[in-house]
């Protein structure tokens, strides 16, 4: 089975392994009979109208009762499981984890839905966080190329149109590193914007 709550991913394996128990009474009259199950470490009795319930229950055994019927058989079945539950907060976990949850058909369908949801929500991040380093790699050669025109600019006459046409690139820089900030600024702000939206809907995020 899955859940999440409170944004965080609940899955739970059940394993549920039988015994039978058959005793046929070769008798005249009916039998009582008294059966012992060993106690597993991890296991517990399966409780449904199906199962028998012991008629007292040790540290190391079940007891289960019953009767037979002379010349007849009787089948007692003993049912037990465990179930192992694993918890995975969706954030910080990687998308390419989140989609191969998504892609899990015995992951609850709704389950499986509000994940989706939420690797959209993350994607959304990231691209802000991607296009903000796309402009701050920008920021940096741009800047190595002011440092390497203003080292050539120390080695020609101010008076000449090279030096003019280095000073205009400068200029021209300038303008772009003006604008690669502000195009930062307001990324940082979507990103932010985006990142509390995400926030938001895994601590509010409760699927059953």
């Amino acid at each position: 089975s899955s859940k999440i709550v409170k944004g965080v991913l609940v899955l739970s394996n059940r394993q549920v392994i039988n015994q039978d128990y058959q005793v046929q009474n070769k008798g005249n009259a009916e039998k009582t009979l008294l059966i012992e199950h060993p106690v597993n470490p991890g296991w517990t009795l399966v409780e449904d109208k199906d199962s028998p319930k012991p008629i007292e229950t040790t540290e190391s055994v079940y007891r289960f009762e019953g009767k037979v019927s002379a010349g007849k058989q009787s089948l007692l079945t003993v049912r037990q499981q465990m179930v192992q539950a694993q918890e995975v907060a969706i954030f910080p976990t990687d998308v390419t984890t989140l989609t191969s949850y998504c892609k899990n058909g015995e992951i609850d369908q709704k389950v499986r839905d509000a994940i989706a949801k939420a690797i959209d929500l993350m994607n959304a991040v990231a691209d802000c966080e991607y296009k903000i380093r796309e402009k701050q790699l920008k920021i940096g050669e741009i800047t190595s190329d002011q440092d390497r025109t203003r080292q050539n600019m120390k080695t020609v006459s101010p008076s000449i149109p090279y030096y003019q046409r280095l000073q205009t690139k400068l200029n021209d820089q300038e303008t772009q590193l003006e604008q690669l900030n502000k195009d930062i600024d307001a990324l940082r702000a979507d990103r932010d914007a985006k990142r509390s939206a995400l926030d938001s809907y895994l601590r509010e995020l409760n699927v059953n």
